[in-house]
């Protein structure tokens, strides 16, 4: 389950949520009334990567990316600011809040669109993200499990082309 905003959201109540299945969460926030019913879940195209994992809650810091466009020149990268957001998320909440990573794939083939290897997942690790959610793919699922980090994606793919970051902190569209 994630959450859009940090603000007013208890994360001991946040952290309580793993104790229960998405249906039964998804049950609960339709009985609120918090949000429209027929949106802000995923789809089938999205899938645990590593289900033995277990189950992972915490407060989602977006970006979004595409790396299946044709004609980027070596583009800026915006993945310090997406780390330097969810370091700020861990300082404003104390270091054991629960960070998911979560990372919009756009552009020609957003499935392709390769978001995380072992490298990436290691450092968004010692950011404090505790599970990483893209609607793309991910690569080297070995080395990323090793990290550990759990993954949600649309798949595995061994390449992208050149990584253009759009935007970090922004609302994302998760299949």
């Amino acid at each position: 389950m994630l959450f859009r905003s940090v603000h007013g959201v208890d994360l001991d109540q946040v952290r309580r949520l793993v104790e229960f299945d998405t249906p039964t969460v998804a049950n609960g926030l339709e009985r609120l009334g918090v949000r429209d019913p027929s949106f802000g879940y995923t789809g089938p195209d999205v899938r645990s990567l590593m289900p033995e994992s277990g189950a992972r809650v915490g407060i989602a810091v977006t970006a979004r990316m595409d790396t299946t466009s044709p004609g980027f020149e070596n583009p800026p990268s915006m993945f310090d600011a997406w780390i330097r957001l969810m370091v700020e998320v861990a300082e404003q909440h104390g270091p054991a809040t629960p960070i998911f990573a979560v990372m919009e794939s756009v552009g020609l083939r957003p499935r392709y669109t390769v978001t995380i290897g072992d490298g990436m997942g290691t450092i968004l690790r010692l950011a404090g993200a505790v599970g990483f959610l893209t609607n793309g793919s991910i690569r080297d699922i070995e080395g990323v499990r090793a990290v550990p980090l759990p993954c949600w994606a649309a798949g595995v793919s061994p390449m992208h082309g050149i990584v253009s970051w759009l935007d970090v902190g922004s609302p994302v569209v998760i299949d």
